[in-house]
């Protein structure tokens, strides 16, 4: 409750995995966007969003050191045109956009 304000609704998030300081964006890839691509492969539109504080490492987990230590994007999108490329009889339009979100303002990147 805000004091002298309008009561909210209480909200409460749910989180598939937690990953610790530890984790490498290949185990980040696994276990969230790489289940993804099958979806996308159907026809279905998919997100990833990486939430957290400044410095918390978003940037490094999804764009990662390339070549060495690709982040979450360059490996989603190999894995994807991989699997693209087992379905030579299907015609792909493929469309990604990678945008950041920064005090209420978007940017495309």
């Amino acid at each position: 409750r805000i004091p002298g304000g309008v009561r909210h609704r209480e909200v409460s998030f749910g989180f598939d995995r937690v990953f610790d300081t530890k984790a490498t964006s290949l185990e980040v890839f696994q276990f969230t966007t790489k289940q993804l691509i099958d979806e996308v492969l159907s026809g279905v539109n998919c997100t990833c969003f990486a939430y957290g504080p400044t410095g918390a490492g978003k940037t490094h987990t999804m764009v990662g050191s390339p070549p060495l230590s690709p982040g979450v994007i360059i490996l989603t999108i190999d894995e994807l045109f991989y699997k693209m490329s087992l379905n030579q009889d299907k015609i792909f339009k493929v469309s990604i956009s990678y945008l950041e979100v920064y005090n209420e303002t978007i940017r495309d990147l």
